[in-house]
């Protein structure tokens, strides 16, 4: 599923968490379609509405949202950050946290796969990528040098090293995997056999047939 960085954000258009479950989802593209809705007397908005319908569509089907969340992975940086809180930090942050993560690493990666001589990225041009503060950019940095998945060279810059390249690699298999079961999972469930009513009938016909 190939999304354009233009396409909508399908959460915020439905007006829930990225991580939000099929029942919460659910409950907030009827309450939005009941509002929206063209025969509403009062708040009716046929594209408000087409757009509402279209979000849910792909959100509703589990491939199609993994596929979009995949290929959407800067909507889901600027989603609410709601949820259990430990210790001043909330569930949505972590989850957050592990996006940034990522979009460092890949953008490093492509940088280094598209000319191996590059000096990688500077640190104004990583905080302008993630649209987050040099504050929250020093901690995100420290994790994944610590890791040793990037390094900060002579020239000023970041750079991805081989363990970063490693991780974003088998990063990349497990989603195509986790893609491939789901697609299987779900094939599986459509071509699962409905039970055939007709015998149970014949059955009755001939129970009545009976002396």
């Amino acid at each position: 599923m190939q999304v354009s960085p233009d396409e909508p954000d399908f959460y915020s258009i439905l007006g829930v968490r990225p991580d939000c479950d099929p029942k919460q989802l659910d409950l907030a593209y009827k309450a939005l379609a009941k509002q929206y809705h063209p025969d509403h007397s009062v708040s009716a908005d046929l594209e408000r509405f087409k757009d509402i319908t279209a979000a849910y569509r792909v959100l509703r089907d589990p491939l199609r949202r993994l596929e979009y969340d995949d290929a959407n992975p800067h909507l889901l940086r600027g989603a609410p950050r709601v949820g259990v809180r430990v210790a001043g930090i909330d569930q949505g942050t972590i989850a957050n946290d592990a996006i940034v993560h990522d979009t460092i690493l890949m953008h490093l990666y492509n940088l280094r796969r598209q000319n191996i001589d590059s000096v990688g990225a500077g640190e104004w041009q990583l905080i302008d990528l993630l649209g987050c503060s040099q504050r929250n950019f020093e901690f995100h940095a420290w994790y994944l040098r610590e890791k040793g998945y990037i390094r900060f060279t002579e020239d000023g810059t970041w750079t991805i090293t081989i363990a970063g390249v490693d991780y974003i690699i088998e990063t990349m298999r497990s989603r195509q995997d986790t893609i491939r079961l789901i697609t299987q999972a779900v094939q599986a469930q459509r071509d699962e056999p409905v039970a055939d009513a007709e015998p149970a009938a014949d059955e009755e016909g001939a129970a009545g047939e009976a002396p």
